[in-house]
Formats: C-alpha cells, sequence, structure tokens
C-alpha cells in the first residue's frame, strides 16, 4: 500500500476466555480471577494499521511465589458497520510470576514489561 492508505474501514475485538498452562501460584487461582476479560467494544484501526492494546497484571497478593498462566486470545475483525465478522490470528499474553518478590512480567505481541511492588 502507499502513503496514507490503511485499514481505515476496519475495527477489531478481542474475545474473553479462561487461562490455561496455569503452573506454581497461579494454580490456586480461582478460575474467575484468571479469566480474559477484554474491552467489549469494537476498536477502528489507527492510520498505521494498528490499536492501542493495555496488557496488565496486577492485584496478585502476597506472599508471592513463582507461577505463571497465559491467555490464547481470538481476535475477531470486521468492516465498520457490518455484523459479518472474520478471525485474525490468536494473540499469546503470557504472565509469569518469578518468586518471593512478586517481580511479575507480562509479555504480548513481542513486547514484555516487568515490575515489582
Amino acid at each position: 500500500m502507499g502513503a496514507g492508505q490503511s485499514f481505515w474501514n476496519v475495527e477489531c475485538l478481542e474475545a474473553p476466555g479462561p487461562a490455561s498452562n496455569i503452573t506454581g501460584c497461579f494454580t490456586n487461582a480461582s478460575p474467575a480471577s484468571l479469566y480474559h476479560d477484554p474491552n467489549t467494544n469494537w476498536i477502528a484501526l489507527g492510520a498505521n494499521n494498528d490499536w492501542t492494546d493495555h496488557a496488565s497484571f496486577s492485584n496478585v497478593p502476597a506472599p508471592w511465589s513463582a507461577g505463571g498462566f497465559q491467555w490464547d486470545i481470538p481476535v475477531l475483525w470486521r468492516v465498520v458497520g457490518s455484523t459479518n465478522t472474520a478471525n485474525l490470528p490468536n494473540r499469546l499474553e503470557t504472565f509469569s510470576m518469578a518468586g518471593t518478590n512478586g517481580a511479575s512480567t507480562v509479555t504480548k505481541l513481542g513486547q514484555s514489561v516487568t515490575r515489582t511492588p
């Protein structure tokens, strides 16, 4: 595509779903607390064929220990105003806790961030 062209008339939506590959400290968590509950609004693609996504990992109470889980997130797309949808490749989002200091990492689409409480 040439300069200024984009999928400006396309919008996307992540689908909700349960966590999988649950290990360590997260095996004691309730399924509801690990459930992927994304934005329910369709998001229009920007001029660079992208959209803003806020991957997060929070509210894990101490005491901490090593563990992790992941979401295999289905992504839908449609033309703005249409009710017909199609699938894009799933997105994998992973969450891990390193150990007793609570250092946690979230990774999605090749980007990662680690923080310690």
